[in-house]
């Protein structure tokens, strides 16, 4: 990022020219030695170049300021500044316009996001969270939105670096293999053993059975008038903008005292909530048709996930974070002969309504509050298709794992790798993939879940292990 020209920033009392600086920011989870890496100023057919000697280190997360005085580098009022890996490689470059006295060019969110010059200067600091001198914020959840369109990779940039989509693709592979394997391991093992785990868990599956009585009790009252769809609208209306304003925290400069932050709010509740429910509602409208019984109902009690998956995304460092919860559900289902059809059924139209968000949003142009929403309904409905694809017992990737494995595997590693390409691993390339947080935190998680279902099924498995079955009678 290069910095004002007019501005004391290197504490030395003069404002001049030679405090133009770059700032470098390592974005992994280890430091990075730059012994022998390079930073190129190129304009037009000429080309400065500064080499880093031996001993120079960027910490984990951390920054690096070099102002002209130490590098005797010229940057260019228009041109291109790469950072060169020591075989000479492109590790990472910038095009940046004329930039006014004073001001910065850098990335809305450190180490990604878009490049602005409407953010505050601030060398070795977090870019974009103060305001501009005339009171203009340009945070990154203001007027713009830009947190999650900085963390949401749009269509047109989708192919802009073929090794990283071959990296994710691997990863996806990777991923689905380890899923697979374990994922039926765990659901073998439960249900092999169902009887014992239901009787160690009979304190807590009495409470879940009187919280479900109290909810279809309580539900059945409200819709017991002839308004009942009226009823379960403003139900739904209501736990949707919880929703909202509760994702609304995975953004660190959300305000819930300006009005943009209602607007994000808003655009939250209604991409989430859409997803949420379009799944459900295909389904039901499926067993209408074929004149089967269900029941649509609000589920309030599963804001606890929503607000779990935002404080883990933030305690994390996960960006853009998760979007988890379900606000309404199909219940007392009777068609069990649709069981594989509601399966892909389900999985399709969240499908379908995220790819149509994603490809619309270029088309909303500067409209940012709406190409904003459509990102946000495409990052949902993905995050919904990777999860439901685990294959996991109530998930429906269990019944597509059960239907046919080739299947469940082709659909597995297309959402992973699209996931990863779109929010998870934008740009990193195999090696430097794992100094992304997001792929460091997946990958904890993945081995966590691999760890559990091998102590799950060695438990029940283990050497001499006493019989559970008792004579009843």
């Amino acid at each position: 990022m290069t910095g004002p020209k007019n501005q004391d920033w290197n504490g030395d009392g003069v404002r001049d020219s030679g405090d133009q600086w770059i700032e470098l920011f390592n974005s992994g989870q280890a430091s990075v030695d730059l012994s022998a890496w390079q930073l190129r100023a190129v304009v037009s057919d000429t080309t400065s170049a500064f080499t880093f000697p031996r001993g120079i280190t960027i910490p984990a997360q951390g920054y690096l300021v070099l102002f002209r005085s130490q590098t005797a580098l010229d940057v260019p009022a228009t041109g291109e500044l790469r950072l060169l890996f020591p075989d000479g490689t492109l590790a990472d470059s910038v095009a940046f316009p004329l930039l006014r006295a004073d001001r910065a060019y850098g990335r809305n969110v450190d180490g990604t996001g878009s490049w602005t010059a409407d953010c505050e200067p601030s060398p070795a600091a977090k870019n974009c969270l103060k305001p501009l001198p005339g009171g203009i914020s340009t945070a990154p959840s203001g007027g713009r939105f830009q947190f999650f369109r900085a963390h949401i990779q749009e269509p047109g940039s989708l192919f802009d670096h073929a090794g990283v989509l071959l990296t994710n693709f691997l990863l996806a592979m990777i991923l689905a293999l380890a899923m697979g394997f374990f994922g039926n391991l765990l659901n073998d093992t439960l249900e092999s053993n169902e009887e014992v785990i239901l009787g160690r868990l009979k304190p807590l599956r009495s409470a879940v059975q009187r919280y479900r009585q109290f909810n279809t009790t309580f539900q059945a009252r409200l819709h017991g008038g002839r308004l009942s769809w009226l009823v379960f609208l403003g139900t739904l209306l209501v736990v949707l903008l919880l929703y909202g304003f509760i994702f609304a925290f995975l953004d660190p400069s959300f305000d819930p005292a300006r009005s943009d932050g209602w607007l994000l709010i808003l655009a939250l509740a209604l991409s989430a909530g859409l997803i949420g429910v379009i799944d459900d509602v295909s389904q039901y409208l499926y067993l209408r048709s074929h004149g089967e019984q269900a029941v649509l109902r609000v589920h309030p009690a599963n804001l606890v996930v929503a607000a779990a998956s935002t404080l883990i995304s933030r305690g994390s460092g996960l960006a853009p974070g998760i979007l988890a919860g379900s606000p309404a559900g199909l219940e007392e289902v009777k068609g069990g002969r649709y069981e594989t059809q509601l399966h892909f059924l389900a999985l399709g139209s969240v499908a379908g309504f995220a790819l149509a968000g994603w490809l619309a949003a270029p088309l909303a142009g500067d409209n940012l509050w709406l190409r904003t929403l459509l990102l946000l309904m495409f990052a949902a409905g993905l995050q919904t298709l990777f999860f439901e694809l685990i294959p996991l017992r109530y998930f429906h990737g269990r019944g597509i794992f059960d239907f046919n494995r080739g299947v469940w595997a082709i659909l597995f590693i297309l959402v992973s790798a699209l996931f990863m390409q779109t929010m998870l691993n934008p740009d990193g390339d195999f090696v430097r993939a794992f100094d992304s947080p997001n792929i460091v935190i997946l990958s904890i998680v993945v081995l966590i879940f691999c760890v559990f279902s091998a102590a799950v099924w060695l438990y029940f498995n283990r050497p001499g292990k006493r019989s559970e079955v008792h004579v009843t009678e």
